[in-house]
């Protein structure tokens, strides 16, 4: 999750986390490893790799977006943070 006083705009599309446009409606939890779930996940994601690829590729995504940290005086900084560099 962005972080408060973050530009929500600015944030990435799931299809950029995803790799496709995929939505999954029913608002319930899935198994990304279980083959008969998100079939249209697994035909993406299986050639390259599979989960372990996916995962990698979430986290070097998710680094990507640079923190803000309230500092003590009130000013804020910009960090960024350094990819994965081990699938999760």
């Amino acid at each position: 999750m962005l972080s408060e006083g973050s530009d929500w705009d600015q944030s990435r599309h799931q299809r950029d986390f995803f790799g496709f446009d995929y939505v999954v409606g029913d608002g319930a939890a899935h198994d990304l490893s279980a083959e008969h779930q998100m079939q249209q996940f697994h035909q993406h994601w299986d050639s390259k790799g599979g989960l372990a690829v996916f995962q990698s590729h979430v986290g070097n995504l998710i680094s990507e977006v640079p923190s803000t940290i309230e500092q003590t005086h009130g000013q804020k900084s910009q960090i960024k943070l350094k990819p994965l560099e081990h699938p999760l």
